[in-house]
């Protein structure tokens, strides 16, 4: 984040020195900035909040002294009634907008540029909710452009949650009456600046609610439709953890409710909808994993994460076999099992400990064409099991992915822990309801794709049977209920507890349950039995 911030400014300074704002103050403030970033580079590093190839987004404390605004705009908008709210400021905020994308200066043609953009909704909602709108923007070109305004000091709505429902509830139902919405809205998007949130808060000491970035919000002149609302309540509670979500949504509706003076859908209908939204959501960011990004390197047939060094791709020769199958095998490489532990996945992803190649050895013409098409397995599980990282979903790491002419090699951390088996069946349940809580399904749900560690977390350590087309309760439970006799206790038991977490089957899914079930037990007598697997790997 520091290095491509430190570019960003470097690669800033020379044009907007060139083509300096016309607004006075803006002016003078880049001018400052510039001057600090000469005297103490590292402390001008330290004010930055958000940074990204298009936008770097810095927060000025007031103790550093940056030029105040006293232009003719904050004049007029406390000379706009006395009744106004100035927000108490803890210095300044500055965002500047670089895109730089060759198409930039074609899009300025057909659409506002995001400073002016922002600029004029803030200037919209402040006047509406009644509170100064201390700010100014300029497009110095048609790729440069700077927006500042005061920052706020208060407390993050994601952070009140769920002990603010009710205030959150009441605040959002106040901003959509004011003809506001967002289309990306997220709880931390939204700040109670005045007063503190706490346990014992009562909802008038919370503050104002103020949404404090307006780069996808829209401020209406005509009342909202009637699926805006709702909406936003429900990107609202999929931005929030899963947790804290279903501990927030009763309350939230219900002072929503009251406050809008309308009915919503309930609770439950909400958080289900947000969390397939959410799914969806993660599956197109899940597309990064291909992509050079800040997180992974990327090249022709090769994709990694950047903490991951190999020398070249495939498994060294010193490499153990796991596992060999018709279509594949499976590979592990020496190492410390210390640095490949479940706590370091996050911050190594168990690159120096022991790492698992799997190849998807699948030669042809047709099998080629599938890779350039997108089709590939290798290529599929890899971008999966990131997903489920995004998700938070137990699932071993994925650290890169190769292919070539002859096949693909897929390589992953190394899960220390014993298999998994059929008296893990309601933990393995457990992690299916969490699966279909983003919208995903899997169709080989058995206990070799899973390991228990010793912390007795249930990981998978095979995404082949990922389905991303949505869950399948009849099909996905079919698969686990098939471990068990037909008519035994477990099997009822389990499908007794699916459907009180996801509502009664209905008579043809009850059917069908149970042709399924029925079904892969004759497959499964039909297979030889396997010999006890020398590791937690399973068969390709």
């Amino acid at each position: 984040m520091e290095e491509l911030a430190a570019a960003n400014l470097s690669w800033l300074r020379p044009r907007l020195e060139a083509r300096p704002p016309r607004d006075p103050w803006l002016r003078e403030l880049l001018a400052w900035l510039w001057l600090r970033d000469l005297q103490a580079p590292e402390e001008v590093l330290s004010w930055v909040v958000r940074v990204s190839p298009a936008r770097t987004v810095l927060h000025l404390p007031a103790a550093s002294s940056p030029p105040a605004r006293s232009g003719a705009l904050l004049e007029q908008g406390a000379a706009a009634g006395d009744d106004r709210l100035r927000l108490p400021a803890d210095g300044l905020l500055l965002k500047i907008y670089h895109p730089r994308r060759r198409t930039e200066a074609w899009r300025r043609m057909f659409s506002r540029a995001p400073a002016l953009r922002e600029f004029e909704r803030w200037n919209l909602l402040a006047w509406r909710i009644g509170v100064v709108p201390e700010a100014a923007a300029q497009q110095c070109t048609r790729r440069l452009g700077v927006y500042a305004r005061p920052w706020w000091s208060g407390s993050p709505a994601a952070e009140c949650l769920p002990a603010a429902a009710a205030a959150v509830g009441s605040g959002l139902a106040t901003l959509h009456r004011q003809r506001w919405s967002d289309r990306d809205l997220d709880a931390g998007d939204l700040l109670f600046v005045h007063g503190s949130a706490g346990e014992t808060a009562a909802p008038e000491d919370l503050g104002v609610l103020v949404p404090v970035d307006l780069g996808h919000a829209r401020v209406a002149a005509l009342p909202l439709a009637a699926e805006i609302p709702q909406r936003d309540l429900v990107r609202l509670l999929m931005s929030l953890p899963t947790a804290v979500a279903e501990a927030s949504a009763a309350d939230l509706c219900a002072h929503y409710s009251r406050a809008a003076e309308e009915e919503i859908p309930s609770p439950g209908a909400l958080l289900q909808q947000a969390a397939r939204r959410g799914g969806k959501r993660l599956l197109k960011r899940s597309a990064r994993c291909l992509r050079p990004v800040s997180d992974f390197d990327a090249g022709p047939g090769w994709a990694r994460r950047r903490f991951v060094r190999v020398s070249s791709p495939g498994p060294s020769p010193d490499a153990v076999l796991l596992k060999q199958g018709r279509r594949g095998s499976v590979l592990r490489e020496p190492g410390s099992r210390e640095d490949g532990r479940r706590e370091n996945w996050p911050r190594d992803g168990g690159a120096g400990g022991q790492r698992v190649w799997k190849s998807y050895q699948r030669p042809g013409t047709v099998q080629r064409l599938r890779r350039l098409l997108g089709w590939s397995p290798g290529r599929r599980a890899y971008r999966l099991l990131y997903l489920l990282e995004l998700g938070q979903i137990a699932a071993v790491p994925a650290l890169g992915w190769w292919a070539d002419q002859d096949g693909e090699w897929l390589l992953r951390g190394w899960v220390d822990g014993s298999p998994a088996s059929a008296a893990d069946a309601d933990a393995l349940l457990d992690w299916l309801l969490q699966l279909h809580r983003l919208g995903l399904g899997h169709r080989d749900l058995k206990p070799a794709n899973f390991v228990v560690t010793p912390q007795h977390e249930l990981v998978l350590i095979d995404a082949d049977g990922l389905a991303v087309e949505g869950p399948d309760g009849a099909r996905d439970l079919a698969r686990l209920l098939a471990e068990f006799p037909a008519g035994s206790v477990q099997e009822k038991a389990l499908a007794d507890k699916y459907q009180a977490a996801c509502g009664a089957f209905n008579p043809r899914q009850r059917r069908r349950l149970q042709r399924l079930s029925a079904d892969l037990r004759a497959r499964l007598a039909l297979q030889p039995a396997a010999p006890a697997p020398p590791s937690s790997e399973p068969a390709p």
